[in-house]
């Protein structure tokens, strides 16, 4: 059994380097913001492998907010130069270092079997085989708590020194990596109480890196405001509901299996199981903080809720198997019908805008997206219109609205992405 799992679990990771490239799937996430996130999370890094310089003038600069994501990127681009292509392959490469931590943390903690499964329900997921192929950041961020969680349980010093480190650099990828901190200290708690307290020093450094960022770089400061706002604390109990409906959706299977098997096992004398529970509830409670609930933000919630039902199940071989079938049958196809049926909109919209614009740049919150692709100049806000330049936008009144006032426009057209409409304009002063 543990060798077809991990059979499935290599093809499913080979599947994730075929059409890298193609249309995002339409059924994950029909936000609009779908567009602009890899050309946000990589233009720094394309700015540093073309003038050696981190900063792009006229753009919201987060490398001192959000370092890690551009530095790996940066190295991605040295190599195999900018591209969503190449912006793609380091999130996949991120993911399986994430997996072979799973694997061995998880085989450490419980057996063998547990690992297995546990690889194979993460390789499989449909919404998890979606991001692990977008540049975006929840995939690195998972990858170094997985490193965290696994260095917290090898049993020399300077594993729990790499366990900090790779905790603190999870946070530095994304903020709310933080959420993790409780049961990084669960796993210290239970190998010396006295190391338990260790587990703050990441927030601790965190804390002290943003107090002496945000005190000498204003835009360090505007992006923590506009996290801060998403912050949504009167409305805990339609958040905390909405999270519960979008997990059950996500994982309809896993959820139920967690909730059947659960009160069949004790959890006093299964301290693995408890700790995969405290880390599931612990991400759990981001979510009603916050009424902006994407599809993205619930890959740190299914991991560990994969974790436990392959811990509750790792003793069960007739229950793996119908696992094992029915995800193949669900997440499987799926996976499989989007590859056959994928599509190219978007790349075939970057280059026919890019055909258009010319040696001119291109402005608007997609603009630096399709730049990744083509290479065309672009800025995200328009502050520094010489002569003529071009606007897109997914048609946005308020965008739209804001170039009518400031500038003569003329429509070029229409380009249909993603079965959206994306509008393409020509500017000039007035």
């Amino acid at each position: 059994m543990n060798n077809i799992l991990m059979l499935l679990t290599i093809l499913f990771i080979c599947l994730r380097f075929i059409k890298i490239d193609a249309d995002f799937p339409l059924d994950v996430s029909s936000l609009g913001m779908i567009y602009t996130d890899e050309g946000w999370y990589t233009n720094g890094a394309i700015e540093k492998v073309k003038t050696g310089s981190w900063y792009k003038p006229g753009e919201q600069n987060l490398i001192l907010n959000i370092p890690i994501i551009y530095l790996l990127q940066t190295v991605t681009f040295s190599t195999l130069g900018p591209s969503i292509t190449s912006a793609r392959l380091t999130i996949i490469f991120c993911f399986i270092i994430m997996l072979l931590a799973m694997f061995e943390f998880v085989r450490r903690k419980s057996n063998i079997t547990s690992a297995c499964v546990c690889v194979f329900l993460i390789s499989v997921n449909y919404l998890l085989f979606a991001y692990s192929r977008f540049a975006i950041l929840e995939i690195p961020m998972m990858c170094f708590i997985s490193l965290s969680f696994l260095c917290a349980v090898i049993n020399k010093k300077r594993f729990l020194i790499l366990s900090i480190l790779f905790m603190f650099i999870a946070i530095l990828t994304k903020q709310i990596a933080v959420f993790s901190i409780p049961a990084l200290m669960f796993l210290y708690y239970n190998r010396f109480k006295w190391c338990s307290i260790f587990a703050v020093i990441p927030l601790v450094l965190y804390l002290f890196y943003i107090s002496i960022m945000g005190g000498i770089f204003s835009e360090f400061s505007d992006y923590s405001k506009f996290q801060t706002g998403r912050i949504a604390l009167g409305t805990i109990f339609t958040n905390f509901m909405s999270a519960i409906n979008n997990s059950i959706a996500f994982v309809p299977f896993i959820a139920a299996g967690i909730l059947f098997f659960m009160p069949i096992r004790s959890l006093k004398k299964d301290k693995f199981l408890l700790f995969s529970i405290v880390w599931t509830a612990c991400c759990f409670l981001f979510f009603p903080m916050t009424n902006y609930q994407p599809s993205r933000y619930f890959v740190m919630l299914i991991i560990p809720m994969c974790l436990s039902f392959s811990i509750l199940i790792s003793n069960k071989k007739r229950i793996i198997a119908a696992t094992i079938i029915f995800t193949l049958l669900t997440n499987g196809l799926g996976i499989s019908y989007y590859l056959i049926k994928s599509k190219y909109t978007f790349k075939d919209m970057c280059h026919s805008i890019s055909a258009i614009v010319g040696d001119k740049t291109l402005y608007g919150t997609m603009a630096n997206t399709i730049s990744l692709e083509t290479g065309i100049k672009s800025k995200t806000k328009i502050n520094d219109l010489k002569d003529m330049g071009y606007f897109v936008t997914l048609g946005s009144k308020e965008e739209i609205r804001n170039i009518l006032m400031n500038y003569q426009v003329t429509t070029i057209g229409k380009c249909n992405v993603y079965n959206r409409k994306v509008d393409l304009f020509r500017i000039n002063r007035r």
